[in-house]
């Protein structure tokens, strides 16, 4: 989980970054970095989720090692023959579909609802994926080596029109309910409404559990609506 969340947050910092460089050259009134100050402010916030990553990520691998031995090494040697090893640890768990299964559910789901909205020729770079739905809509996602989904983050803006507003709405809850395997339209929005109602501005993500598969919703104004769909640990 504290991989998921780091590599979200430094998405997060990169798309920041990009869109505050644009602004210092063109206004990005649409972001919140209609002038040179807000651009400004736009660095500010990309280097507190830059920091923000540095303090969640888990310690490398060689870190993790070496505390190991050093532990061992300080416990008397066993009288009897040590036991087999233990098998490695399973992988990570996972939504139980990949992003091609995780694409179809979402395009049925937005015809279903009348939206342009579409994914399709999705790349992946590495372990991870991003998608740009519209200028204000994305998706990013991370896979395991079976190439099961992992994870699934909908970052997602408005404009300040009602329509806006239920776009955002729309998209998450349809995110939710590809990831969970949910056709019927009218299931997407119910876990979603709380979280976005029950939401104070620049508190901790609010957090639900629904049948092994974790939502976190945060928002802000500098990255508008976040919305996280994981599998519990």
């Amino acid at each position: 989980m504290r991989d998921f969340v780091a590599f979200c947050t430094l998405m997060a910092c990169l798309i920041v970054s990009v869109a505050a460089m644009i602004a210092m050259f063109k206004p990005l009134p649409k972001v919140g970095m209609g002038t040179r100050k807000r651009a400004l402010g736009g660095f500010g916030v990309a280097f507190g989720l830059f920091v923000l990553t540095a303090i969640i990520i888990p310690p490398p691998a060689g870190e993790k090692v070496a505390a190991k031995e050093a532990k061992a090494a300080s416990r008397p040697a066993p009288e009897k023959a040590e036991k087999a090893e233990k098998p490695q640890a399973a992988e990570k768990p996972s939504l139980g579909i990949d992003v091609e299964e995780f694409a179809d559910r979402f395009n049925a789901l937005a015809v279903k609802a009348d939206k342009p909205w579409r994914i399709s020729n999705v790349t992946m770079k590495g372990d991870a994926f991003s998608y740009m739905l519209n200028d204000r809509i994305g998706l990013v996602g991370t896979v395991r080596s079976d190439e099961e989904l992992t994870g699934v983050v909908t970052m997602a803006g408005g404009d300040g029109s009602l329509g806006s507003g239920v776009d955002v709405f729309m998209v998450m809850g349809m995110t939710y309910c590809a990831a969970a395997g949910i056709a019927d339209l009218k299931q997407c929005g119910g876990p979603i409404m709380p979280l976005m109602k029950d939401y104070e501005e620049g508190s901790e993500p609010l957090k639900t559990t629904i049948n092994n598969i974790e939502l976190s919703y945060s928002r802000s104004e500098q990255m508008g609506n976040m919305f996280s769909i994981s599998p519990v640990s």
